[in-house]
């Protein structure tokens, strides 16, 4: 489940632990505003979850188009999300 969107990325909870997408860059389908957009997004940190047997992923979106930019400046508070979003160790 997408829990944080911003313009620069987003985190995915609810994962299985065995999940390994360090190596791999995603399409990603997400919908705001009544509209869909394709993303191109690669993992850049992974912590353990909530639950048990579960992590959260942080993916960088590397690739966007302009409507998806424009949506998320217009509905997210101002904040420096940039800053959540660092490369795997």
């Amino acid at each position: 489940m997408i829990e944080d969107i911003s313009t620069g990325g987003f985190r995915i909870a609810n994962i299985p632990e065995f999940f390994q997408a360090e190596k791999h860059t995603y399409s990603a389908v997400l919908s705001g505003g009544g509209r869909h957009y394709r993303l191109l997004a690669k993992p850049c940190w992974r912590k353990k979850g909530r639950g048990q047997g579960q992590v959260e992923m942080g993916f960088k979106i590397i690739d966007a188009p302009w409507e998806w930019v424009e949506l998320t400046m217009k509905e997210i508070p101002d904040f420096d999300y940039e800053d959540g979003f660092g490369n795997f160790n």
